[in-house]
């Protein structure tokens, strides 16, 4: 069978593929961009993915696509991707190219990105804080969290959809663990393990043993996995 052939553009409804068609979706921050773009020219051939498998940035958008119903998901992964978009205050670009990226990490460093994460200043303040192990990491991904929900229906993850697996490693043993929509309920939660902040490691770590779910943290590949006879 030729790809060439059955990924016609023109012929949408003649794209038909043996067995599943698996979104692998790996981590790397800005990465993420082009797996919605993968996805995406996914759709416009009219080929949809039975099961998809994410971590860190990866389980974001594969939550995105399993956790919408297929008109929308474009939609949603456009309006998240918009949300996260820096837009530095000050531009310094035509001056000093370097000067202006320095400037933009450190505007994103200090003040975070409204969808996705947010400083937390009281962490600063030192261990001996009694602020509680839920803030005391240095940044919040509260954002992130309250972004998902609006975007993913984590119900219909569970009800229905494509088969959803999101990967993240435990804090204690660096060992990965992979959690599938066959067999477990997925929450927002999950994808925020998966997805966790290196800066917010501390926080991680002292909540591990206090809820029932291990804490836990976090290769664009497409393939066609061959059906069970």
């Amino acid at each position: 069978m030729s790809l060439n052939q059955d990924l016609d553009p023109d012929h949408p409804s003649e794209c038909k593929l043996p067995g599943q068609v698996v979104l692998v979706f790996q981590g790397g921050g800005a990465l993420g961009s082009y797996q919605a773009g993968v996805y995406q020219a996914l759709y416009e051939t009219d080929i949809e993915p039975d099961w998809i498998i994410g971590t860190s940035i990866g389980a974001i958008n594969a939550s995105l696509i399993a956790g919408n119903r297929r008109d929308d998901r474009i939609l949603k992964l456009r309006e998240f991707w918009k949300r996260v978009e820096s837009h530095p205050t000050w531009n310094f670009s035509g001056v000093s190219t370097g000067f202006s990226d320095a400037l933009s990490n450190w505007s994103t460093l200090v003040g975070g990105i409204p969808a996705f994460f947010k400083p937390n200043f009281l962490a600063h303040w030192g261990m001996h804080l009694p602020i509680g192990s839920d803030h005391a990491g240095y940044y919040s991904t509260k954002p992130l969290e309250k972004t998902l929900l609006e975007l993913v229906d984590f119900g219909l993850i569970n009800r229905e959809g494509p088969r959803f697996t999101v990967g993240a490693a435990h804090v204690r043993t660096s060992e990965m663990r992979y959690f599938d929509s066959r067999t477990s309920d997925i929450s927002v939660r999950h994808v925020l393990a998966s997805g966790a902040f290196q800066t917010s490691i501390c926080s991680a770590i002292a909540r591990a043993s206090s809820t029932s779910m291990p804490r836990y943290l976090t290769v664009l590949s497409i393939l066609v996995w061959p059906s069970k006879s």
